[in-house]
This record gives structure tokens, C-alpha cells and sequence, in this order.
């Protein structure tokens, strides 16, 4: 008999071509038995941990991968750890096209640890998981919303009240969309996108404050494309609010060269002409 020595067989399927000591539960030793040299393995019955998680997937083995990362989401020695696997078994169910798991997962996340590094990452997350694989575009905006006032990145913020509004808009929630907007207004990297977009959500009902939009979207552009369209919403505001003469001096007003502009201006000079 071998005294002080546990034999535990761990029930589980291997990978193809994959054993016991490269997936970390194996140890082998040389032990005294009798005055007797016994050379043999000790099958180590271990808490589960990322490092086999993470071995299994490279193996291939997704399915096991799978079930290691939830034991260590639930059993993992710290708070870190934990999020760590939800994370990944996370990652790891969408790129296994298992959307609603992933969602499920995500979910879990952030609710379980909601001072992560990455919880406005796993908001974002969600928001593609509720526009993309599931279409649910009210979901996503409220996911990207909320991805926004969870992170301390500004300029991640901004990003995501854009596709925040966006996605309202598509869901036919203008209100919430134009909300989204004006918070995208507060972050340098998108104010003046930010602007464009409140310009072209009121350009059918209100021209006049589409204009105002659109001009401070012009005061905040860096770009030349940028310039050019707000330029244009400008001209077409003015267009609905007082006719194509009224919009010819405003395009006739900006000297750049810009081939937009100058159809514009061929536009309005034509209809003034008929």
C-alpha cells in the first residue's frame, strides 16, 4: 500500500494528440515504497485555472475550454480571476457563433463585476451582440449608452454616443438619438460629427435649428470633408427655410473650391433661372 498518497482519475476527454502533463494536471515523481523505488504519475485532482482553460483552447478543444473557464468563473480564487474567465468564455462563445451565450456571459460580467477595467468594453460588447447577431437595435443603443457613462476614456465615450444615435435613430426613438448626440457634442474627437448628426436629425422638421447645427458643426470641423458637408447642410437648411435664392448667397458665400459646392451652386443658379 502506498501510505499518505492520493490516486484521483480526473474524468475528462483529452484533445487529439494532448496529454495530461502539457494541460497542467499531471505530476510525475518517484516515490519510496518498502525500500522499493516506485516510479509513477500522481493524477492531481486541482482547482480549475485559466492556464488549463487557455491550454484547451489552443488544443482545440473548445467545448472543455468552455467548461474549465465557467468552473473558474465561479470557483476562481479572486475577483480578477473570476472576470477574467467570463471574459474569455465570453470571447470564446462568439467566436463559436453562440450570440445569445455570449450575451448571457456578458451580462454576468458586468454585473458581477462592475469596477472592472473592462466593463464599458463589455457594455460595447453587448451593443454589437444586440445589433449585429441579434438585431435588436433598441438594445444595442441602450448597451452603447450605457458603455459611454461607464468608461473614462473620452474619446471611447464620444464613439459610442455616436453609434448610440445612430442605432436610435434606426429604432425609430429620435428623441433618445438626438440625446445621444448632444452628449457626443461634449468630447473634442466628435463634436463636430456629433453636430453634423443633430443638423441632419432636424433638417425635415426644423430647418432653422438643423442650420444652427450644421454651423457649429463648421466652427468644429478639421477636416476638408467635414467642412464641405457641413457647408452644404447649411445651404440645404437655409434652402427649406427660404428658398434657393436665400441658399445661393449662402454657397455663393463660401469662396473654397469644393466640386459639392459648386454643383450646388449650379443647382440653385438653375432654378432661380427657370
Amino acid at each position: 500500500m502506498f501510505h499518505g498518497i492520493a490516486f484521483h482519475v480526473m474524468r475528462t476527454r483529452l484533445p487529439q494528440g494532448r496529454n495530461l502533463h502539457e494541460l497542467g494536471f499531471v505530476s510525475s515523481g518517484l516515490w519510496i515504497c518498502g525500500g522499493v523505488a516506485v516510479l509513477g504519475l500522481l493524477v492531481l485532482s486541482l482547482r480549475p485555472s485559466l492556464s488549463q482553460a487557455d491550454a484547451l483552447l489552443l488544443s482545440g478543444a473548445q467545448e472543455e475550454a468552455a467548461s474549465v473557464y465557467a468552473a473558474v468563473a465561479t470557483d476562481g480564487l479572486t475577483e480578477d480571476t473570476r472576470g477574467d474567465a467570463l471574459w474569455r468564455a465570453a470571447r470564446l462563445a462568439r467566436a463559436e457563433n453562440q450570440p445569445q451565450q455570449a450575451l448571457s456571459l456578458l451580462e454576468r460580467f458586468c454585473a458581477e463585476h462592475p469596477d472592472s477595467p473592462r466593463v464599458a468594453e463589455a457594455h460595447a460588447a453587448r451593443a454589437e451582440l444586440h445589433r449585429g447577431e441579434l438585431g435588436e437595435t433598441a438594445e444595442a443603443a441602450r448597451a452603447w449608452s450605457k458603455a459611454a457613462r461607464t468608461t473614462s476614456d473620452l474619446a471611447a465615450a464620444g464613439g459610442w454616443w455616436l453609434r448610440a444615435g445612430r442605432t436610435w435613430v434606426e429604432a425609430g426613438e429620435p428623441a433618445r438619438a438626438r440625446s445621444a448626440f448632444r452628449a457626443a457634442t461634449g468630447v473634442a474627437e466628435t463634436r463636430a460629427t456629433a453636430w453634423m448628426s443633430l443638423g441632419n436629425l432636424d433638417l425635415a422638421d426644423d430647418p432653422a435649428a438643423a442650420y444652427d447645427a450644421y454651423d457649429h458643426a463648421l466652427s468644429e470641423a478639421r477636416g476638408e470633408d467635414l467642412v464641405a458637408l457641413a457647408r452644404l447642410g447649411m445651404a440645404t437648411a437655409m434652402e427649406r427655410l427660404d428658398g434657393a435664392e436665400a441658399a445661393l448667397v449662402e454657397v455663393s458665400s463660401q469662396g473654397e473650391e469644393d466640386s459639392a459646392l459648386e454643383r450646388r451652386r449650379a443647382r440653385l443658379s438653375g432654378t432661380l433661372t427657370d
